[in-house]
């Protein structure tokens, strides 16, 4: 049974889809159809998709590349990918 001193924070700030979609085109994704998009992220959700989107991220240059935390990519896309 778990009690208070394994609960951990939950750190991240609540945000709308819309948000997210913007998030996401801030960060170099292609999203032709707006529509389509916030009914994938109402499906399957934000975290879920990432997934999905993970192959378009950009790969970290090798000085960048943390292989303890198996972080080989950034949180960029790679230009004129599409998430469809």
């Amino acid at each position: 049974m778990c009690d208070n001193r394994c609960s951990v924070e939950y750190t991240k700030e609540f945000k709308e889809r819309e948000e997210l979609l913007q998030q996401l085109e801030d960060r170099g994704l292609a999203i032709p159809d707006r529509a389509e998009a916030l009914n994938f992220l109402t499906r399957v959700g934000y975290f879920r998709s990432g997934a999905y989107r993970y192959v378009f991220r950009r790969l970290l240059p090798p000085d960048k590349i943390d292989a303890r935390l198996h972080q080989y990519r950034s949180d960029d896309y790679i230009p004129r990918c599409v998430g469809q």
